[in-house]
């Protein structure tokens, strides 16, 4: 039934998205810790605020059938918006504000 499998299809997108960021956020990680590359400081912080919100969303996406394109699941794209505003204004709470973000959940 090809309805069944867009739904499927929709359920599982979310962890396959949670996975490849994982595994770009360890690549990050390791260029900048290992070889000293500080560039990606910016993209490693904006994938550390939107992990424990894709990881909520895809466990989501699993009971719903895929359904978390809802105006409540916006909430969580506000520890991203949040992380990049302190990026730019006050990057010395960076630190803070992501812990903070986390802990929301």
């Amino acid at each position: 039934n090809l309805w069944q499998r867009r739904k499927d299809a929709a359920a599982v997108t979310p962890f396959l998205a949670l996975a490849v960021l994982a595994a770009v956020q360890a690549l990050l990680v390791s260029l900048r810790w290992d070889f000293g590359l500080s560039g990606f400081r910016v993209p490693q912080v904006l994938l550390a605020a939107i992990m424990p919100s894709l990881a909520w969303l895809s466990f989501r996406a699993a009971t719903s059938g895929g359904q978390i394109l809802t105006q409540s699941n916006l909430v969580h794209a506000v520890p991203l918006a949040l992380a990049a505003l302190a990026l730019v204004a006050l990057p010395d709470v960076i630190d803070v504000v992501l812990i903070a973000a986390a802990g929301t959940r």
